[in-house]
């Protein structure tokens, strides 16, 4: 009985925890930045060497880990755009890479009360982290 009650605890604890992004989020995200095509407006330096120049036109993939714990992060990598085979023979560079601190809502005044169980994901300043390297392509 005890293992019973045990094992339903941990059951109704996993289906009840939901992960800071939300899949629907993550499915937005994947298409407004990972479909079109953009354009570098700075030079992406790695270790003194540029990279990506400034003018290159380049796509975006973004690599996002979610949990409850604080441990979330999103990783938004940049790669040369030739064709739509570009991401198979790509070498892909990591342009940004936040932390849950980083992407979180700090004016909790903006948040329904109701709503605020924990940190709130600020799609506006991963949007602002991002347009200091790229522009979309017209």
């Amino acid at each position: 009985m005890r293992k019973l009650f045990l094992f339903l605890t941990v059951i109704c604890t996993l289906v009840s925890c939901s992960t800071f992004i939300s899949k629907e989020t993550e499915q937005k995200l994947t298409l407004q930045y990972e479909v079109p095509v953009f354009v570098m407006i700075k030079d992406l330096d790695i270790k003194g060497k540029i990279v990506l120049k400034k003018g290159e036109t380049v796509k975006l993939l973004l690599n996002i880990k979610s949990s409850q714990m604080s441990d979330s992060t999103i990783k938004v990598y940049a790669y040369k755009y030739v064709n739509e085979e570009s991401l198979l023979k790509s070498e892909r560079f990591l342009m940004i890479y936040l932390f849950d601190t980083s992407f979180t809502v700090t004016d909790q005044s903006t948040v329904e009360k109701d709503s605020l169980d924990g940190p709130v994901f600020d799609e506006k300043k991963l949007d602002n982290e991002i347009r200091l390297y790229v522009t979309e392509k017209k």
